[in-house]
């Protein structure tokens, strides 16, 4: 953790994220097991239930593991599950029990990934 998180480093880890995120995406056992895991993370802190647009990259990424997700690419998939993976990553930039900041790293890569995929997640089901 010797260097500063800033929107570079927080693009660095989502795309890393996203990489390996594309290693899962046609396994759907494995994708379902860590969206479960991903959505207790959640359930259990309120300042990661409140970002808006989360519900729906779960979803959207859900219906890419059932191959019900039509209109959206592999790429984009393979960003929103990145972030998801990175909050249920154990190797986090700020481990989540630390105070105040623990959970800091998540919300930025998970909102780093709502802004990149803004428009697959504003016209998806519609």
């Amino acid at each position: 953790m010797g260097e500063m998180l800033n929107k570079e480093k927080v693009n660095q880890i989502l795309a890393e994220h996203a990489e390996k995120a594309k290693q899962i995406l046609n396994d759907k056992d494995d994708l379902i097991r860590m969206l479960v895991e991903a959505e207790k993370i959640i359930k259990a802190h309120e300042e990661l239930s409140s970002i808006q647009d989360l519900p729906a990259m779960i979803h959207i990424v859900r219906s890419y593991a059932y191959g019900t997700a039509s209109g959206v690419s592999e790429d984009s998939a393979a960003v929103m599950a990145g972030a998801l993976m990175y909050l249920t990553d154990s190797e986090d930039y700020f481990q989540d029990s630390t105070p105040v900041i623990g959970l800091f790293d998540d919300m930025a890569v998970i909102w780093a990934a709502i802004d990149r995929e803004q428009k697959v997640i504003r016209s998806f089901g519609k």
